[in-house]
């Protein structure tokens, strides 16, 4: 999947109080512009962009700020806040490179992304938003279905005999996924089956064994396994067949 980076770039204009050593007043009007090369995010790509703080006062400012993400939705699980101390002299501006991470940002919706300019003792300085409208790009997921002769998988199989039990499990790459399976017998309807589950296996024929898997912020994913039955008289005379041949 191809990784598409963010590009933030971000004004704020502050003034300090006069003959203060740190700046508690009221700031001057911000600006903010936010460009983004994309709106699809994939997972783990960081939102990087630069702040750049005016001191349009005479004294210089020690100030921190702070660049995040906040969303409404309490389901979002946003990056943790990007922090920076700052000394700007009076007359001066710099400048914080900043990156936020977006490994757990799964959800798309809107998001507010806020720059907020504090004092020493966390008073607010200055602060400004911006909504921003992300689409998260879903991830794929790695799924096998397993089905086998023993409780631990260690044997796989694709025909039984009547009578045997077949052990169904899977495998994935993402942990907490939702796992739901149905197992379609050669003499009945669908039924739900537990992973991981013991089937009895009483009638011959075809089965099939559907498992899908979702979890937030990755594509579904579904796999189908057909593995066959057979009547034990024919396993039985297949048996001896092969013991005169021999």
């Amino acid at each position: 999947m191809t990784m598409i980076k963010h590009s933030v770039v971000l004004l704020v204009a502050l003034s300090c109080c006069t003959g203060a050593a740190i700046c508690t007043g009221a700031a001057m009007p911000e600006s903010l512009e936010v460009s983004i090369d994309r709106k699809a995010i994939a997972a783990g790509e960081p939102i990087t962009g630069t702040a750049r703080i005016i001191n349009r006062g005479d004294k210089g400012a020690d100030w921190i700020v702070e660049v995040y993400l906040y969303s409404d939705d309490p389901r979002a699980s946003v990056p943790r806040r990007f922090t920076r101390d700052i000394a700007v002299r009076g007359g001066e501006d710099t400048s914080v490179q900043f990156s936020l991470p977006t490994k757990w940002l799964t959800r798309p919706g809107s998001y507010e992304f806020r720059t907020v300019v504090l004092d020493r003792e966390y008073n607010v300085v200055s602060e400004t938003a911006s909504t921003l409208s992300l689409e998260v790009a879903l991830q794929p997921m790695d799924l096998e279905v397993l089905v086998c002769r023993d409780p631990e998988c260690e044997v796989r199989a694709m025909m039984f005999t009547s009578g045997e039990t077949a052990y169904v499990n899977y495998r994935l790459d993402v942990e907490g996924a939702t796992v739901t399976a149905t197992l379609d017998p050669p003499d009945g309807e669908a039924t739900p089956v537990a992973l991981p589950g013991a089937v009895p296996l009483k009638a011959a024929g075809d089965y099939e064994l559907t498992v899908t898997v979702s979890e937030e912020g990755y594509t579904k994913a579904t796999q189908r396994v057909l593995f066959g039955v057979r009547e034990a008289s024919e396993a039985t005379e297949q048996t001896t067949e092969q013991g005169r041949d021999g």
